[in-house]
C-alpha cells in the first residue's frame, strides 16, 4: 500500500511557516507580497488545503526569496500533497474529520497506542471489527457496514508492508473480557493477537486489572511518529469529532502517560500467556 499525501502536506506547511517567519514577516503580510489571500497562508501552513496550488506555493517562495533548490524540492512536495490517498474510496463510510488520523496512520515510523474496552481497530479480526461497527452504527444499512469493515480491514495492511511502522500497543485487560460479537468471535480475536504478537513489527501488552489506577484511565489515546519527517501527534477520538493536542507540554504530557502504563503492563511474554490463558476460558 503507497504512502498518502498528509505527511507531505504537513512538511510543505512547516517548510512555508519556517520560512514565512524567517523572513519576519505576518501572516497578512506575506499574503499581500505574494498576492494572495491570508485564509490561503493559514491554510496551507496548517495543512488545511486538500490539494495545495503550486501557482500559490511558488508565489509564497518568491515572496520568501527562497532558493532555487529549495523551491523546487517544495513544489514538488506540493504537487505531492495534491495526490489522493487511498482511503479516499471509501469518503462515504467515514467522516471527514477521520481522514486525517487515517492518512497519518499511514505514513506513520511509529503508532504507541492505549485501549480501555475494546481491542484496537488496527489490531481487529473482521468478525470483531464487524461487531463493533454493527454496536456502534445501530442504524447502518448491511451495505455500509459492509464497506466499514472492509475500510478498517484495509488500514491493517500497513502491518504486513515492506516498510511496517513499529507498532506497540498498550490493551486494557478489560477488552479480553468483553465479549464482542459473542464467546466464538472474541476467541478469535484472541487467538489473532497471539498471532500478532510474534509480529517484528508489533509489541503487545496487557494492562492487567491487578496494575490497578493509571495515568489514562477512561481516555484511549495514540501517539504517532514520523522519524525526522515531522514532529509527534497525539490523537483523541470522541463520537463526533478528533482532537491533536499540539503544545509540546500536551504531547509530552501524554508520552509521559504512555511510559506509566507499558511500565504498569505485563512484558509482551507475560502478556501472550494472559491471552491464551483467557481463550482457554472461552473454550
Amino acid at each position: 500500500m503507497g504512502r498518502g499525501p498528509t505527511v507531505p502536506r504537513r512538511r510543505l506547511g512547516a517548510e512555508l511557516k519556517s520560512l514565512r517567519e524567517a523572513t519576519g514577516l505576518a501572516p497578512e503580510d506575506a499574503a499581500k507580497r505574494a498576492d494572495v489571500s491570508a485564509s490561503a497562508v493559514w491554510r496551507l501552513e496548517s495543512a488545511k488545503v486538500q490539494k495545495p496550488r503550486v501557482p500559490v506555493v511558488r508565489s509564497l517562495l518568491m515572496a520568501y526569496k527562497a532558493s532555487p533548490d529549495l523551491v523546487e524540492v517544495l513544489v514538488q512536495l506540493a504537487r505531492d500533497a495534491g495526490q489522493p490517498g487511498w482511503w479516499h474510496q471509501y469518503g462515504d463510510v467515514y467522516p471527514d474529520w477521520f481522514e486525517v488520523y487515517v492518512g497519518l496512520e499511514a505514513e506513520a515510523s511509529s503508532i504507541c497506542l492505549f485501549e480501555l474496552q475494546l481491542v484496537p481497530g488496527i489490531l481487529q479480526t473482521e468478525s470483531y471489527a464487524r461487531a463493533t461497527i454493527r454496536a456502534e452504527y445501530s442504524k447502518a444499512t448491511e451495505e455500509e457496514i459492509r464497506r466499514k469493515v472492509a475500510f478498517r480491514m484495509k488500514r491493517q495492511a500497513l502491518i504486513e508492508g515492506a516498510d511496517p511502522p513499529r507498532i506497540w500497543a498498550v490493551v486494557d485487560e478489560a477488552a479480553l473480557h468483553r465479549e464482542v460479537g459473542g464467546r466464538e468471535v472474541l476467541r478469535g480475536q484472541l487467538q489473532h493477537l497471539v498471532k500478532l504478537a510474534s509480529h517484528a513489527a508489533v509489541t503487545l501488552q496487557v494492562l492487567p486489572f491487578s496494575a490497578g489506577a493509571h495515568p489514562a484511565m477512561g481516555q484511549p489515546f495514540v501517539i504517532l511518529s514520523f522519524g525526522d519527517s515531522s514532529a509527534e501527534v497525539v490523537y483523541l477520538e470522541n463520537y463526533v469529532s478528533a482532537l491533536y493536542p499540539e503544545r509540546s507540554d500536551q504531547i509530552e504530557r501524554y508520552k509521559v502517560a504512555f511510559d506509566h502504563i507499558r511500565a504498569a503492563a505485563l512484558a509482551p511474554g507475560p502478556s501472550a500467556d494472559l491471552i491464551a490463558r483467557r481463550m482457554e476460558e472461552l473454550g
